[in-house]
């Protein structure tokens, strides 16, 4: 495998390791894996560099982006020693010496063509594969967040029949609670019948047992001659 190969497998492994770093970092799942790139897989054609400013190689982070995300990321494209790596270094060692744009590009590409033979070729080169490295890691990422999504979805479905539950649970318990009052007024109700009853069965039977007493001692007095 030649020093190229390497380079490009390694920037592909350091942003897959950023990429499942960013999602599991805090959640305590098992170690990232490293990402392999498919084998044979070509770089792209060069292309010439637009006139713009790269945002890699401004020093802060965009106020419309996460810094801990645009650093890791930045990090994992700028350390590797790649030819655009050392390229961006060189610049901003620069930024304190010449404080025009243009001539410090120019200074810095002449300064790294001398230390290291590199040419604006290989660091556009460079660029590219950074570029098409971050676009498969995006969609690795997008791929790895329709997981977590749908995983999610799952957890609001537990959830949704666990309330369902809990809401026929609730119904149950009222209904039973309805049950329990009118079982408890029917026995009130039939405990103070029952305790009617009583009185005016007894009632009764001392009414009953004093007219027969009061008869008996009449027939007595009249038909025995008050003999008992």
């Amino acid at each position: 495998m030649d020093d190229n190969q390497e380079k490009k497998e390694g920037l592909f492994g350091s942003l897959g390791k950023v990429v499942e770093d960013l999602i599991f970092e805090k959640s305590g799942e098992d170690e990232a894996q490293p990402v392999q790139e498919e084998a044979g897989q070509k770089p792209q054609e060069v292309k010439p560099a637009p006139k713009t400013e790269p945002a890699a190689v401004v020093p802060d982070a965009p106020r419309t982006v996460d810094r801990k995300i645009y650093e890791k990321l930045k990090a994992a494209l700028e350390g590797k020693g790649s030819a655009y790596s050392q390229f961006s270094e060189m610049f901003d060692s620069l930024s304190e010496v010449i404080s025009d744009e243009a001539t410090r590009y120019a200074a810095a590409l002449k300064a790294v063509s001398k230390s290291s033979g590199i040419t604006l070729d290989q660091i556009l080169r460079s660029m590219d594969e950074s570029l098409g490295a971050l676009d498969g890691e995006q969609e690795k990422f997008t791929a790895t967040i329709r997981q977590s999504e749908e995983e999610l979805a799952k957890c609001r479905d537990e959830l949704r029949r666990k309330d369902e539950a809990v809401e026929s649970l609730r119904k149950q318990m009222a209904a039973l609670e309805t049950e329990k009052k009118d079982i408890e007024r029917s026995i009130t109700d039939k405990a103070e019948k029952i305790e009617a009853v009583r009185k005016d069965f007894f009632s009764a039977v001392e009414v009953v047992k004093a007219e027969v007493g009061q008869r008996k001692e009449t027939i007595m007095k009249y038909l025995q001659g008050g003999k008992q």
